[in-house]
């Protein structure tokens, strides 16, 4: 090679090298790249061409080698990532994952596309960290700000639960996505539900719905299930069963890439009935998507069922989120077959907390499914309650509870009662000494009542009772089970009279009522008990229990073909059986009976009742198996005067034999309804069965001494009574007089006991009656008797008072030495010195009462600044500031802050900058002045002054209205809409909601005269509105509960008429009178218009019934039951009823304003009158 060759060789490697140097330092690249880079350009600097193409040899090929490990450590890590995110989704190695995706894409359009498919997913999972996240990802291709503010609102606003929002910015995102698949489909869903669940608008709904079925096909199982279940879901709604059937009856066989359609078709199932296949749905659903179908993704609906299913599927790896799946579950309601379907739920959750450990927990969970399960009449309950005292052995809840369960697991079988078992019993629920029950455990000490009365222990078992109804007065079951005991020992009269008093504390007790009807029955009184048991039937609907107590009228009062009619509707039990059998036999349906005694005796070995197969066999003509079964069970009350029928039918052997046994049957009975029923029913038919046999004198002598001497044993047992001195009798008496408010002779009944240190819960109940007559006592000072309050305070002095609490002493003597400040005598220095020494707050209550007015204010000043002078001046100014303050409310704190500002308005608009110019418009000017004579002159009622104001903190085109500054609704309004309707209509409902806090006592003459204040003492009759404060603030919350509901308050002289000849009577008489005679005002009605009133629909009824509690004062209900109702009341409002305002009719007046109050929020307004209002 030439000289000139290597020159050029040289010159060119020189070019190249200098090139790849410039290239290097112009590269942009990480540290770790900057730093391998100045390692290679090293390389280049002063060497040869020829060493340095070396030195890069050497390098590309470490380098290589390091890119290979590098290579196989990022697979690795890839994959990875890879499953951890299809491990936990929207996590950060799923956002990693998908952000990777992104990167990789080959121009704008593939980055679009999969960014908002990406964005969707998440967003459709509700995992709103994961879509933002996805959102803010970079474009390398474009600039997408504007889409991603829409992604981004779209996730703040359903966070933030401002659906209608949400569906507005959910279609920006339409508008401006491109119509990306999965975009489309996902927010067209979304929007959907939220306007369907959230927003009450069906129509709407429909239309995303439809637009997302036009828009997918089966080529995307995901989206295109998504699209039918919207579809679905909206048919579930509206009712319309068989076009969901046509939509998803084929989903459990189809692949569906989402729960959606599963989760549409159980839903179905269950609004049909059809558990089993609800069931099937819903663990299909676990089974395929696991616990990521529990988040309700994009909005679905996850009943209750469906989480129990899931939670039952995630429990085996995760106990934790399976028992918060199935709290979700229980808040939500599981459906099912069955008095109490949610049961299952409540053991599963117990278990749970078994394996988990939680013991504490776990026994309570216990113990609550064992109740379930009890009051359904399973025999698992015992099981449960054995567990919980095994967990948790201290808690007396527990142990009594075991004990109930045991007692009743002793009893089942009347004839064989398992004695060892009621001794543990007894064990059990003994602790109530050492643990006294709380008011919602006292049953308790009934359970233990009756223990003791099964195991003959001496004692009085009643005043267990007594002791009960003492710490729980409400306790109704409580009164039919010592009726029960009663009945047993043959004191049915008192018997009557307990179960009368429960049957006045709930309605809606199929046992209480069914032995009330008994009890009735018993006392000869028929035609009382069919009243009680057709009107628990109307009340409640029919059970089994009440059907047969039906049933048992009419044969006591000889229909036996009405009581055929009746157990006809019964379920095909064995006792109901007998009892058909029975009447087929005294209407003389021979082979009916027969056909039904054969079929008991087909299964005698799987009866839980002997004597049932005994008197089969009796009737049958089996007399030997008769004779042998009622023997086996003797000595029931019952099987002697069987047995001696078997001994009587059998012939002239055993005829004598029989005669005495069942006249000695007789006069031991003390079954009431056994022998009425033995000389009705059963005589009748022995004489029939030996008819023309040798033996039929005897017997028809033998059935008439029986008949002579059941009507003498029946005549004896109602007659029976209890001594008058026994302790439980004394306590039903004092009790009784409580109840009636007689307290004086309610506390001489519980005096003896308290001094001789009886019954622990006496002293609680002798609070009580103390404190009432306190307040009797307070109730004759205000009327100006104070002679008499004094009699009733030093009564309760020389009575009650030392026996008791010192609270009580105090109150007596404060109030003794202060009637006599308020009288003007001097005190005595022992009154003196108790009142120094009395508690400050408890004085100032006191001379509360006693300030009745100015005079005897500045007397009890005057009187207790003799008493307190020897203090300190300070201490006595103290003194005096607080008698001002407690009397007068003079404290800042009790001054309602919106009165100390003077930009306060009683109403006022408050607008959003991008509103300002509506502060000064004529139009909302003139809007808001008509919208107040409209209002005053249709209600009756001033409407105060509507302040508008621009409030720069609010979102600029919305619209606060605020009642005394606080915030009540919202509107937003369109930009540069200038359509002021929604504005007017709802300040409308604004002023109308909150009409009734505009009129006060203070306001009753401007009232009378209309409103006019120029001459309210010449216009109007002023001379019947009461004087006395009380009188007045009667009247003023009169019309307050009246405008509350929107009834007009301008006919006043109807208000007058009403309220002065019903005045004295009971505010619910009075309201139901002036309701009654505004009539039909009360519906809603204006000048000239006509409006019908709905019945309300019994069933529905009834639901708003049973939260009533008391005297029906107070409404309460669980959360989830309460929602229920009110979504069925609402249901039954949209489907029921026609648009605009409606009035609604209840049968009973108690239950009218518990339904307004349920259906208050309804637009339009909701008018809800009782049927006795009606004219």
């Amino acid at each position: 090679m030439t000289s000139i060759d290597s020159d050029q060789r040289r010159l060119e490697l020189e070019a190249a090298l200098a090139d790849g140097r410039a290239r290097l330092e112009k590269l942009k690249l990480s540290r770790l790249g900057e730093h391998s880079a100045k390692l290679a350009l090293k390389l280049f600097e002063g060497r040869d061409p020829e060493s340095a193409l070396n030195s890069i040899q050497n390098l590309r090929a470490e380098l290589g080698q390091i890119d290979t490990v590098l290579k196989e450590v990022y697979e690795r890590g890839l994959a990875a990532e890879h499953r951890e995110a299809e491990l936990h989704p929207f996590e950060d190695a799923w956002i990693a994952v998908r952000r990777r995706g992104l990167a990789a894409t080959a121009d704008a359009q593939a980055w679009r596309y999969e960014w908002l498919g990406t964005w969707s997913k998440a967003l459709a999972a509700l995992r709103f960290t994961a879509a933002d996240a996805i959102a803010q990802t970079d474009n390398p291709y474009e600039d997408v700000s504007p889409l991603r503010a829409c992604l981004l609102s779209v996730s703040r606003d359903l966070e933030a639960e401002d659906w209608e929002r949400a569906v507005g910015s959910a279609e920006v995102v339409l508008r401006t996505g491109n119509a990306q698949p999965g975009l489309d489909a996902r927010l067209r869903v979304l929007k959907c539900r939220l306007l369907r669940r959230y927003l009450d608008d069906l129509d709407a709904a429909e239309i995303e719905a439809t637009h997302a079925m036009a828009r997918t096909d089966d080529g995307d199982a995901e989206l295109r299930g998504l699209a039918i279940a919207a579809v679905a879901e909206i048919h579930l709604d509206r009712a319309n069963w068989d076009q969901v059937h046509k939509l998803t009856d084929d989903v459990l066989v189809r692949e569906v890439g989402v729960a959606d359609p599963l989760i549409a078709a159980g839903r179905l199932a269950e609004a049909e009935g059809r558990f089993s296949e609800a069931r099937d749905c819903y663990d299909a659903v676990a089974l395929r998507f696991g616990a990521t179908a529990s988040v309700g993704a994009l909005f679905v609906e996850t009943p209750g069922t469906l989480l129990w299913r899931i939670a039952r599927q995630v429990r085996w790896s995760d106990g934790h989120a399976a028992l918060e799946l199935i709290d979700r579950a229980l808040t939500e309601g599981v459906t099912g077959k069955g008095v109490d379907p949610e049961r299952r739920v409540l053991l599963e959750r117990a278990r749970i907390l078994d394996e988990l450990g939680h013991r504490a927990e776990a026994a309570s969970a216990y113990n609550e499914a064992g109740e379930r399960y009890a009051w359904s009449g399973s025999d698992r309950a015992l099981e449960l309650f054995q567990r919980a005292v095994e967990l948790d052995g201290d808690n007396p809840l527990f142990q009594w509870s075991y004990g109930e369960s045991l007692r009743q697991k002793a009893n089942a079988k009347e004839w064989a009662v398992d004695y060892d078992m009621l001794r543990r019993a007894k064990a059990l629920l003994d602790t109530v000494e050492q643990h006294p029950p709380a008011p919602d455990d006292a049953w308790a000490l009934t359970s233990l009542a009756l223990v003791n009365d099964k195991l003959d222990i001496d004692g009085d078992q009643a005043l267990l009772f007594e002791r009960a109804f003492l710490r729980n007065p409400d306790y109704a079951r409580g009164h039919a089970l010592l009726a029960v005991l009663l009945r047993g020992h043959g004191y049915y009269a008192e018997a009557l009279t307990i179960v009368t008093a429960g049957s006045e504390l709930s309605t809606a007790d199929a046992y209480l009522a069914s032995v009330h009807v008994y009890s009735l029955l018993d006392m000869g009184k028929p035609e009382y008990a069919q009243q009680v048991a057709e009107q628990y039937v109307r009340d409640n609907g029919p059970s089994l229990e009440m059907c047969t107590a039906q049933a048992v009228v009419q044969m006591r009062q000889g229909n036996p073909g009405a009581a055929l009619a009746i157990l006809a509707e019964a379920e095909d039990e064995q006792d109901i059986q007998f009892k058909r059998a029975i009447c087929h036999a005294a209407v003389r349906q021979y082979a009916e009976e027969q056909a039904l005694y054969a079929e008991i005796l087909a299964k005698k070995d799987e009866t839980t009742d002997p004597l049932l197969v005994g008197w089969a066999a009796y009737r049958t003509g089996n007399l030997d198996l008769a004779g042998q079964t009622f023997r086996s069970v003797l000595p029931l009350d019952s099987s002697g005067l069987d047995l001696a029928q078997v001994l009587l039918r059998r012939g002239s052997v055993d005829a004598d034999a029989g005669t005495e046994l069942l006249l000695s049957s007789i006069e031991t009975s003390s079954s009431i309804g056994n022998l009425i029923h033995l000389v009705s029913y059963e005589l009748p038919l022995l004489i029939d069965a030996v008819e023309g046999k040798p033996h039929e004198a005897a017997v028809r002598d033998a059935c008439q001494a029986a008949a002579s001497a059941s009507e003498r044993r029946v005549n004896e047992l109602r007659s029976l009574r209890r001594p008058e001195d026994q302790p439980s009798v004394l306590l039903a008496s004092a009790r009784t007089a409580f109840s009636q408010d007689d307290l004086y002779r309610a506390a001489e009944l519980y005096l003896p006991f308290a001094c001789a240190g009886g019954p622990p819960e006496v002293a609680d109940r002798l609070t009580e009656v103390s404190d009432r007559l306190l307040c009797h006592g307070d109730a004759l000072l205000a009327s100006g008797d104070l002679p008499a309050a004094r009699r009733t305070w030093k009564w309760l002095r020389g009575t009650i008072a030392d026996l008791l609490d010192d609270r009580i002493a105090d109150s007596v003597q404060s109030r003794l030495a202060l009637s006599d400040i308020d009288e003007g005598k001097p005190l005595a220095e022992t009154a003196a010195d108790h009142l120094r020494q009395t508690d400050k707050d408890a004085l100032l209550d006191v001379v509360g009462t006693f300030a009745r007015d100015v005079p005897s204010l500045w007397a009890q000043i005057d009187g207790l600044s003799e008493v307190f002078a020897a203090e300190s001046p300070l201490a006595e100014m103290t003194t005096r500031r607080q008698l001002y303050a407690s009397v007068y409310a003079l404290d800042r704190d009790a001054v309602p802050d919106f009165t100390m500002s003077p930009f306060v308005s009683a109403v006022e608009i408050a607008l959003g900058g991008g509103l300002a110019r509506l502060r000064d418009s004529s139009q909302v000017e003139l809007l808001i002045i008509g919208l107040r004579a409209q209002v005053t002159e249709e209600m009756g009622i001033w409407v105060p002054g509507v302040g508008v104001q621009v409030r720069e903190e609010l979102d600029p085109h919305t619209a606060s209205f605020q009642v005394y500054g606080r915030t009540t609704a919202t509107i937003t309004m369109p930009v540069g809409h200038e359509d002021l309707m929604p504005l007017r209509s709802r300040l409308e409902d604004v002023l109308r909601d909150n009409l009734f806090r505009w009129i006060s006592v203070d306001d009753l003459e401007l009232w009378i005269s209309n409103w006019d204040a120029s001459s309210y003492q010449a216009e109007g009759d002023h001379s019947w509105l009461p004087h006395q404060p009380a009188g007045r603030l009667q009247l003023t919350r009169l019309l307050r509960m009246l405008a509350r509901e929107g009834v007009p308050i301008r006919d006043r002289d109807t208000i007058r008429d009403a309220f002065t000849t019903a005045g004295n009577t009971a505010p619910g008489d009075l309201l139901t009178e002036v309701r009654r005679r505004l009539y039909p005002a009360t519906l809603g009605a204006r000048d000239g218009e006509a409006v019908e009133s709905e019945p309300l629909p019994a069933e529905l009824e009834t639901r708003v019934a049973k939260g009533l509690y008391g005297d029906g004062s107070t409404w309460a209900m669980p959360r989830a039951e309460a929602r229920n109702l009110v979504e069925d009341l609402r249901a039954w409002r949209r489907t029921a009823l026609p648009e605009g305002p409606v009035a609604i009719r209840t049968s009973s007046r108690e239950h009218r304003p518990y339904v307004w109050r349920l259906l208050a929020a309804e637009r339009p307004r909701i008018f809800v009158v009782a049927a006795e209002e009606v004219r």
